[in-house]
């Protein structure tokens, strides 16, 4: 349908006539259809696994609604700018899963003591939007030393088994991820390098690391100068 259009565009006077006059657009029409082929013999984008390790692993579970609790200890208090929970993708019997073994219900609380005698409640599932995509983090905001999930509804595996898997769970304060080195109690399932207690903060999750030591190629968008600044522009 889009090409139509194209072409119907393409053949209108208004641009047959702006074509002639202006050598520059057959040269970018050129260029536009270079691009498209070499686009055109790109592999795919390859999704996930953009680290070593894939997270945290729970046990299997006997049924999906048993409580699992899993702590951090962030070695000293800090204020706390963003909790991010990131979702795995791993492949199960050949298909690919995004979202494995991400929990149905849970809460997110905060403590300065390690016995959480008065701890605060960070945010619950029910606060969080968790329809459609299961590939990007969930996050919300609070400060304190210890963060203590607790499950309150496992994700059911295909053959009907139950567990909780996450790929990462980042605590930044500043511009720092605070949950790097920092100590994880929970149970876990270990199975080397990909699934491991300490592997969900170890910084690595299946977007890749958040910035790049490289500067970036480009600038980005500059649209061409006016004098008038109430002139209509477009992308």
């Amino acid at each position: 349908m889009s090409e139509a259009v194209d072409e119907v565009a393409e053949s209108s006077l208004s641009y047959r006539i702006a074509r002639a006059l202006r050598s520059s657009i057959q040269e970018n029409e050129r260029a536009l259809k270079e691009l498209n082929a070499r686009r055109d013999q790109l592999a795919p984008l390859a999704p996930g696994r953009n680290g070593e390790s894939l997270g945290f692993h729970s046990r299997f579970q006997e049924n999906i609604g048993d409580t699992l609790v899993l702590s951090i200890d962030l070695g000293k208090e800090w204020p706390i700018d963003r909790i991010a929970l990131f979702p795995v993708s791993t492949v199960f019997q050949g298909d690919s899963i995004a979202g494995y073994g991400f929990p149905v219900e849970f809460s997110m609380e905060a403590s300065v003591d390690p016995s959480f005698d008065s701890p605060i409640l960070a945010f619950t599932s029910k606060d969080l939007s968790l329809e459609g995509s299961r590939e990007y983090p969930v996050q919300a905001r609070t400060a304190a030393r210890y963060l203590r999930l607790n499950i309150q509804r496992h994700w059911e595996r295909p053959d009907g088994r139950a567990l909780v898997a996450l790929g990462e769970i980042m605590v930044l304060s500043g511009n720092r991820n605070i949950a790097i080195g920092g100590t994880v109690n929970a149970r876990s399932f270990t199975s080397l390098p990909d699934w491991s207690a300490e592997n969900l903060i170890d910084g690595q999750t299946d977007l890749g690391l958040p910035i790049g030591p490289e500067p970036g190629l480009s600038n980005g968008y500059l649209s061409s100068s006016s004098r008038d600044p109430d002139r209509t522009r477009w992308v």
